[in-house]
């Protein structure tokens, strides 16, 4: 047993190292607050902590407050993790695969509560488990006042054109907007598909029959687990989850083999419940079992873009189950589904009873 009571940066730092050399258990000072101004480093090594229902806060600007690295394998207990309204990420994760969150809460990052990234090595998050964790308060929205030319890109095979939005006044890279956030634009939900500059975004789905001139909009970026675009974070189990009162969708599941999800609830997200997939490629196999979705404020509850096989069941959401984004065929089956538009098992076409097939 390791016992940490000293509550700085170096002290706790030392600590973890320790634990990752002994093997020992880490145990933080029941429900105390860690202050932190760099961040926590796990590289290469495996640490067992159980944090008896303290918080790890970031006090100054930095990446994230924890960041897992080069194949770390950690299991943590009862631990708060807040980015303090100052660091990114409550948790940055380049190679944690097969770590093991339990009861554990993420919130107040600037960005996402929890952030996998891809990183491009082979096997880096895969198969990494979260069971009664709460992603919560995470994100920041920026407001701005926007005019989208639709003629500026080619069109998307069998889709629509590809709009660019101009911002005279926006600090896009600056507020570290990334592909796959969310614009809301008017009655339209769009999805950033690169940042060009500063004041510039190419935007993903747009109906070619309405545009918008000189229009308000509100960029959401951070969502309470992201996972980042189609590359090694594969088979993630997310259990007895809470998602909820996140700036941007409650979780983004785009590893190229999607997550699994049971009994999760996704409510009060100032964006969508859940974004399976977006550009670049299709996220599937992914499973979401038991769910309920409650107030939140997308068109719909999920935001497919090239998902496949998905399943959904056992969802409860008033408003519409799926809303479809993404020239790449999505497809998989709803089942049993309270409350929103359509109940019937979907053809390998459809998602739900309203949801067309894109070629």
């Amino acid at each position: 047993m390791t016992d940490i009571h000293a509550k700085d940066y170096p002290t706790l730092q030392a600590a973890f190292d320790d634990a990752a050399c002994t093997g020992k258990t880490l145990h933080l000072t029941p429900r105390a607050e860690y202050n932190v101004a760099a961040p926590i480093v796990l590289d290469s090594v495996n640490v067992r902590l159980d944090g008896h229902g303290a918080t790890i806060i970031g006090a100054a600007p930095m990446q994230a407050v924890l960041a897992l690295k080069n194949g770390v394998w950690l299991r943590a207990y009862d631990l708060t993790i807040s980015g303090g309204k100052m660091a990114k990420h409550a948790v940055h994760c380049a190679g944690a695969g097969q770590s093991r969150f339990e009861d554990c809460t993420f919130y107040f990052a600037t960005h996402d509560g929890v952030h996998l990234a891809a990183e491009g090595a082979a096997g880096g998050n895969d198969s990494m488990r979260f069971e009664r964790c709460r992603f919560q308060h995470n994100g920041l929205t920026h407001d701005a006042i926007v005019t989208i030319n639709r003629t500026d890109s080619p069109s998307l095979p069998s889709y629509c054109q590809e709009p660019l939005l101009e911002a005279p006044d926006a600090r896009f890279v600056e507020w570290g907007t990334r592909v796959g956030d969310v614009l809301h634009v008017g009655p339209q939900w769009l999805l950033v598909a690169e940042v060009v500059d500063e004041t510039h975004l190419k935007l993903q789905r747009y109906p070619p029959s309405e545009g918008h001139d000189s229009a308000s909009a509100t960029l959401h970026i951070g969502d309470g687990y992201h996972e980042e675009s189609f590359n090694d974070n594969n088979l993630c189990v997310l259990r007895d989850c809470l998602f909820r009162g996140n700036q941007g969708s409650g979780a983004k599941f785009c590893g190229l083999f999607g997550a699994h999800v049971q009994s999760g609830q996704f409510d009060f997200n100032i964006c969508y419940g859940a974004v399976v997939g977006h550009l670049g490629g299709a996220v599937i196999i992914s499973s979401f079992r038991d769910c309920y979705f409650e107030e939140n404020y997308g068109p719909s509850s999920f935001l497919l873009g090239g998902a496949q096989g998905i399943e959904i069941s056992s969802s409860n959401t008033e408003k519409p189950l799926v809303t479809l984004t993404n020239p790449t065929p999505s497809w998989g089956t709803s089942l049993n589904t309270q409350g929103a538009p359509g109940m019937k098992q979907a053809s390998p076409n459809w998602v739900g009873s309203d949801l067309p097939y894109v070629p």
